[in-house]
């Protein structure tokens, strides 16, 4: 699995097409979350994905001061 990233060193890609990135994991150094990175009119933001992670992600911008790293999640099983 990938190491965590620094949010001070680099935010997740943008999707391309999207305001938003792939989930990713996040941590504010005590929990751990799944998390989309999302542009709306207030600039870029961490938006928390409640139930099926594929899913579209609900803005609150809460997270943000508090995110410290992030990293990928893991590939899929390979049958």
């Amino acid at each position: 699995m990938s190491e965590w990233i620094s949010v001070k060193d680099g935010l997740p890609e943008v999707e391309s097409g999207f305001d938003c990135s792939k989930n990713v994991f996040t941590t504010d150094g005590k929990h751990i979350f799944v998390m989309t990175l999302f542009y709306d009119a207030d600039g870029w933001m961490w938006a928390n994905c409640y139930g099926d992670i594929n899913s579209d992600g609900e803005c609150d911008d809460d997270y943000n001061p508090y995110i410290t790293h992030w990293m990928p999640l893991p590939n899929l099983p390979k049958e």
